[in-house]
């Protein structure tokens, strides 16, 4: 009776950390790409990249998106960084409208 109470509990916890760790889209341009059903073009440019210390980097690029059934584009850049840590690479992109 034990065990069965523990293998019940055990994928229901996991179930409830697992619905936060999506963060919410805060920009317009996070919004419009991630919309589902629906035909986008993606056009992106690398405006530049540089080397850090500690085997990090940062790389910028330039985004337009658009939404072919409609017509709308939504612009902006993303800026990555990406640490290098051997087991562990952490990468991170920061979205900033156009408008902004």
């Amino acid at each position: 009776m034990i065990f069965f109470g523990t293998v019940l509990i055990a994928p229901l916890a996991h179930a409830v950390n697992s619905q936060g760790s999506v963060p919410e889209a805060k920009t317009k341009l996070e919004r419009f790409s991630a919309k589902i059903g629906v035909m986008m073009v993606r056009g992106f440019h690398a405006v530049g990249s540089t080397q850090g210390l500690y085997s990090t980097s940062v790389g910028i690029e330039s985004k337009e998106f658009t939404n072919v059934s409609n017509g709308t584009k939504q612009y902006g850049i993303t800026i990555q960084t990406f640490k290098e840590d051997g087991r562990y690479d952490k990468e991170h992109t920061s979205f900033i409208d156009y408008d902004e």
